[in-house]
């Protein structure tokens, strides 16, 4: 997020309820939730956050795992024992495992690096930002894919979230539709021209090159903007 959303501290089991918060990657909306961290508790409310972090990840598209890479061998048996629950619960799970404090050990040190290579484990620092664009572009990749024609989820197609955004293209395919049935029909090339410039218009409305007194209304009808 870029800002200290939340308090923190290097007392373990601090975190009791979901915090979620909102953020775009390359255009894409992801909201983030982070939960209290998986561990056996014996406190009544950790064990509740325990809980709650266990039902967010149901519901989650991708779970972000997080270690702590100045663990020991030893201190990871709890978070495999978590993982593969997590793994057994959840049909289809998308996850990837993050191992944080990267800023504290040298690359090729950590067990974690040997434990969790086959889950492609991904090291970040969240003190000094060091491999969280890497992190972004992972999440972009299992939500997007690698170009559209490797997205099987969205069936290869793009993406739009507003009824502005489908009439622009609508309206677009139209202006084409115009342009080729001039040029088949051998109109004159004024004519195809407009229809060309019309489409390209349309197209401006979604890339913010067009901006109407339409548009401007739409955006200050649905979205709270301080003026």
């Amino acid at each position: 997020l870029k800002q200290e959303r939340a308090i923190v501290s290097e007392v373990p089991g601090t975190t009791r309820d979901t915090i979620e918060e909102a953020i775009t990657v390359h255009g894409i909306p992801v909201r983030i939730i982070d939960t209290a961290g998986l561990r056996k508790s014996e406190d009544e409310v950790e064990a509740e956050g325990i809980k709650r972090a266990r039902e967010a990840a149901k519901r989650a598209d991708i779970v972000l795992f997080v270690l702590d890479l100045a663990n020991n061998e030893e201190g990871y048996k709890e978070e495999i024992e978590f993982l593969n629950s997590l793994r057994d619960s959840i049909e289809d799970l998308k996850i990837i495992v993050i191992g944080n404090k990267f800023d504290l050990l040298e690359e090729d040190k950590g067990e974690a690096k040997k434990i969790f290579n086959d889950d492609g484990l991904l090291s970040i620092s969240a003190k000094n930002g060091a491999g969280v664009d890497k992190l972004k572009e992972r999440i972009y990749e299992i939500t997007v894919g690698k170009g559209f024609e490797a997205n099987t989820d969205v069936g290869g197609k793009l993406l739009i979230s507003t009824v502005r955004e489908k009439e622009a293209l609508g309206n677009c395919l139209d202006a084409l539709t115009r342009a080729i049935k001039c040029i088949e029909e051998k109109s004159a090339l004024e004519a195809t021209a407009l229809e060309v410039r019309t489409a390209i218009d349309f197209l401006g409305e979604l890339t913010g090159e067009t901006t109407t007194e339409d548009i401007l209304s739409s955006i200050f009808d649905n979205f709270c903007i301080g003026k």
